[in-house]
């Protein structure tokens, strides 16, 4: 897929839609175009993330090891969807793996060089940025949602683990200034 055609599709992207053309282009210069089969890796837990992607169709499976061996799924990226979007945020491992569901056809970013495009427009960055951060609030509220729901489900132990979860969220917020 070419440069031009990944520029037409980006600008379809409601996230996307806050770049000028030319920031388009440039950044379908540094995409590529990627196809997984059903049930393949396309990142794994605890790689680097040094790319970001955009599902064109197709549905990917965002998957957390716990323990030695059981996994669950976080989420479900369907198409025109983002995914890999904390390898622009910060310069961690990946949190989860990404596995393809079907056959997926996703573009690819490089994080670092679509981080130096966009920063050539500040306010469309920041936009951009701003968008990205209501996504992951969104993702971390449905995972609050889900967590709740399962710590609720058993009745026997339901006071317990809400304890517990109040405590888990303590811990996590508590180094954040509201």
């Amino acid at each position: 897929m070419d440069a031009t055609l990944i520029k037409n599709y980006l600008k379809k992207i409601p996230l996307m839609s806050y770049f000028h053309e030319p920031t388009l282009e440039n950044i379908g210069k540094i995409c590529i175009a990627r196809a997984f089969q059903n049930n393949q890796i396309i990142f794994k837990e605890g790689d680097s993330g040094r790319s970001i992607y955009v599902v064109m169709s197709g549905k990917v499976h965002i998957m957390k090891t716990i323990g030695s061996s059981a996994e669950i799924k976080l989420s479900t990226i369907s198409e025109d969807m983002i995914f890999g979007e904390m390898a622009l945020l910060a310069n961690i491992k990946r949190s989860g793996s990404a596995i393809a569901q079907g056959d997926v056809q996703c573009i690819e970013m490089r994080a670092t060089e679509f981080m130096q495009i966009i920063s050539k427009e500040s306010v469309t960055a920041f936009r951009f940025i701003s968008e990205l951060a209501k996504i992951l609030c969104q993702r971390l509220d449905q995972l609050d949602q889900e967590f709740i729901s399962h710590l609720t489900s058993c009745s026997h132990c339901k006071e317990e683990r809400i304890k517990d979860f109040i405590t888990i969220n303590e811990k996590l917020y508590s180094h954040w200034d509201f």
